[in-house]
């Protein structure tokens, strides 16, 4: 946890805080809070079809709620912002971090990084090539400014998926960043 200089050090945590301390803690200084969530695993449960993912019912008005009473809450997620915005577009004081920073839903537009950009049609490229070298069971996910080989459904095969994921990153000069199946 991080905690501002300016804070007189009597004012820090002096050990590692357990849930409830950590709770207490964050709640006294609600004001200078933000609070970042994935979508993935936390929001919504991992499902087979990633574009069939939901956030749970509650959450949405339980993240209205928080937005009420702390600085700021985000949703960060490796899914691009138009993905995000269709399910969280009625929280109107909830960032939205797509594809893990690089797009930034804030105060009613899309910020990308402006050096990503020119990222977008190698990308395009690369989940072209995916879907017709790759079995049709495996799923291609483009994201714009990055490509999901999904193998959860053939993980049979996911040694395989991997190793051309590898080639092709390597080939385009891209980092591979894994993920849950």
């Amino acid at each position: 946890m991080l905690v501002p200089e300016s804070e007189p050090p009597h004012a820090r945590p002096t050990h590692p805080l357990g849930a409830a301390e950590a709770w207490q803690f964050t709640a006294s200084r609600a004001a200078d809070t933000t609070l970042f969530f994935d979508f993935d695993g936390v929001l919504s449960p991992v499902t087979d079809d990633p574009d069939a993912s939901q956030p749970v019912p509650s959450v949405l008005g339980v993240l209205d709620e928080l937005a009420g009473a702390v600085a700021r809450v985000a949703i960060v997620s490796a899914r691009p912002v138009s993905f995000l915005r269709p399910r969280f577009g009625s929280l109107a004081h909830v960032d939205l971090h797509g594809l893990y920073g690089l797009e930034v839903w804030h105060d009613g537009e899309v910020v990308t990084e402006p050096a990503a950009l020119p990222w977008v049609p190698a990308m395009a490229e690369l989940a072209e090539r995916a879907r017709t070298e790759l079995p049709e069971q495996i799923l291609v996910e483009s994201k714009r400014l990055s490509v999901a080989l999904h193998s959860r459904t053939a993980p049979q095969r996911a040694q395989a998926v991997e190793r051309w994921g590898h080639e092709q990153a390597e080939r385009v000069g891209l980092r591979v960043q894994g993920g849950r199946m």
